[in-house]
């Protein structure tokens, strides 16, 4: 019996010494998971921050771009509805009345009808008819200029936009990323407690 008794207490201390070795290493082993976990933690902040960096120039024009545009349609010239002023200070409109008086004026003269009641009345049937012709040639030039000047920074502002919104994105996937590394480290502690 006492050899039996000598063996139960060898097994014992034996399986004690192994639950002890292994309680070590299972700690050891959580210890390098959650060393793991933060490892990849800073590693994907660090690939974070660089897009975010490289992303930078994208943002920040489309942010000026955005400001150009407020700055625009707050201005005192885009708040003036187009009027009559405006299309007699059109080249366009200009060039075509001049044209056209010029043009009048000489059959008027080959005529030897320049000076007659008739020639004031052509005369000015003409420009108001001109005029009248013109005003929405005038105006679509207007709004024309108007969305040349403003589709440029349109563009830009949603290529910042765009920017943004993958940076947003990003964030909450590296988030969750982050997150789950910390969870994962976490548990890897605690079972290497128990």
């Amino acid at each position: 019996m006492s050899f039996g008794i000598a063996a139960t207490v060898i097994g014992a201390g034996v399986g004690l010494y192994s639950a002890k070795k292994q309680a070590g290493a299972a700690r050891d082993a959580a210890g390098m998971q959650a060393q793991s976990a933060a490892d990849a933690n800073q590693l994907q902040r660090e690939m974070y921050d660089q897009s975010r960096n490289d992303q930078t120039p994208w943002r920040n024009a489309g942010s000026n771009a955005l400001t150009k545009i407020q700055e625009q349609l707050n201005g005192a010239e885009w708040q003036k509805p187009f009027d009559a002023s405006m299309m007699r200070a059109d080249p366009g409109y200009q060039f075509r009345l001049d044209q056209g008086q010029k043009a009048l004026n000489r059959q008027l003269s080959a005529g030897g009808k320049y000076f007659s009641g008739g020639a004031l009345k052509d005369m000015q049937g003409y420009t108001q008819g001109m005029a009248s012709q013109e005003f929405g040639n005038a105006f679509n030039r207007f709004q024309t200029d108007r969305q040349n000047r403003m589709n440029p920074l349109m563009s830009m502002a949603g290529l910042g936009q765009s920017s943004a919104s993958q940076m947003g994105q990003q964030g909450m996937q590296t988030g969750q990323i982050m997150g789950n590394n910390l969870m994962s480290g976490a548990s890897a502690s605690a079972a290497g407690v128990m």
